[in-house]
């Protein structure tokens, strides 16, 4: 990383200048997978096109982009994704990337470029493939030890729902066997805002979030394969209420600017 992105981080950092020190980037909304609590499964009408994703990389990379993680949809689908991590890479940026994990032994030579591989999974095999897909369990399971293998650092994602909530302490037994932990997060409506579609008869209510998460917490202080930070589950002692933000599970941390950019374009 040049001197002029130092310099541009430190800025942000101490509040003098905001700067997208890190970028979720979903480039493409595009799915091998239709998982019932996502709508995304299709590209947008007006997704970018290669010259547009690159000018706005670009872009982001002038104002001090240090880090970026690749999303979706499934960015491993996307047919530029290769070209994307290379030009990235090539500018010292660190990229991290999210998937379903199917297309991951394919492109293991992308993965091989990338810090850090985050991996759908929602429980033991039948709660994961009802709601994903026959055979998707085994494809995550497959990606993931694929990575892994690869020396790839890979984390699962657990989206906590009405179809899995009791299953955390299986999931936590496969993560303590595969050596890879789990970073849980709530299935939320949102995803569904200005659609026709509903997901909220797989989100819980609040009382139940609050209580999966302590669970979550008591095994955390006897287990290393919870990934969420404790700044992460302190915040969901009290959700939905405001608590101070999260690293690890998403939510917007003040002393670290970061930026989320859709695949649309316009």
């Amino acid at each position: 990383m040049n001197r002029k992105m130092i310099f541009k981080g430190m800025v942000a950092r101490l509040g003098i200048r905001p700067s997208p020190i890190a970028l979720t980037y979903e480039i493409t909304w595009q799915c091998n997978l239709t998982c019932s609590y996502c709508d995304r499964h299709t590209p947008m009408r007006n997704e970018m096109k290669r010259e547009e994703i690159f000018k706005a990389l670009g872009e982001f990379y002038d104002l001090g982009m240090q880090r970026v993680a690749l999303d979706g949809g499934d960015p491993l689908t996307h047919p530029h994704v290769d070209e994307i991590v290379d030009w990235l890479r090539l500018r010292q940026v660190t990229v991290a990337l999210n998937t379903n994990g199917k297309l991951v032994p394919r492109k293991i030579e992308t993965i091989r470029k990338v810090s850090r591989v985050k991996i759908s999974l929602d429980g033991p095999r039948e709660n994961h493939d009802a709601m994903r897909g026959a055979g998707s369990f085994d494809k995550a399971v497959e990606g993931a030890k694929t990575a892994h293998d690869a020396g790839v650092p890979v984390e699962f994602t657990c989206t906590l729902g009405a179809h899995n909530v009791g299953t955390i302490d299986a999931l936590m037994s496969l993560a303590e066997e595969l050596q890879i932990p789990v970073v849980f997060q709530p299935a939320m409506n949102s995803l569904f805002l200005d659609t026709q579609r509903d997901g909220s008869r797989w989100q819980l209510d609040v009382d139940s979030i609050r209580a999966a998460f302590a669970k979550i917490e008591r095994i955390k202080r006897g287990s290393s394969m919870v990934g969420n930070g404790w700044a992460s589950l302190r915040h969901f002692r009290n959700f939905p209420e405001e608590t101070p933000p999260a690293r690890r599970a998403g939510y917007w941390q003040p002393w670290t600017p970061k930026a989320f950019c859709s695949p649309a374009a316009g």
